[in-house]
């Protein structure tokens, strides 16, 4: 689902704009690892209008990442929050507030 152009976010506390956002992933992440999620479950899904089109939904994911060269793989885990909202007949990702943890 892509983001509203006005999105805010944080990631472990680091405030982003959807810019910010879209910058790390396409410039920064992106190029370096290999990302592969290997759960998700919805932990809450609070709808906003009858539909259930927009609302707040939290997840737990938990997903590895390999850097393009192969020779680290960190599993970790986020607890995220993201608000959608609908925007011209589109959902949009409105804000969104992620805990991340590298497992030990």
């Amino acid at each position: 689902m892509p983001l509203s152009n006005d999105a805010e976010g944080r990631i472990n506390g680091n405030r982003m704009t959807a810019a910010d956002f879209t910058d790390f992933m396409l410039n920064k992440f992106r190029p370096s690892v290999h990302g592969v999620v290997v759960a998700i479950q919805d932990l809450d899904v609070v709808p906003k209008d009858e539909e259930g089109r927009t609302g707040v939904v939290a997840q737990a994911t938990k997903y590895t990442t390999t850097t393009k060269s192969g020779q680290v793989t960190t599993k970790s885990s986020a607890t995220t929050i993201v608000e959608v909202i609908e925007r011209d007949g589109k959902r949009l990702i409105a804000d969104f507030w992620e805990a991340q943890t590298d497992e030990v």
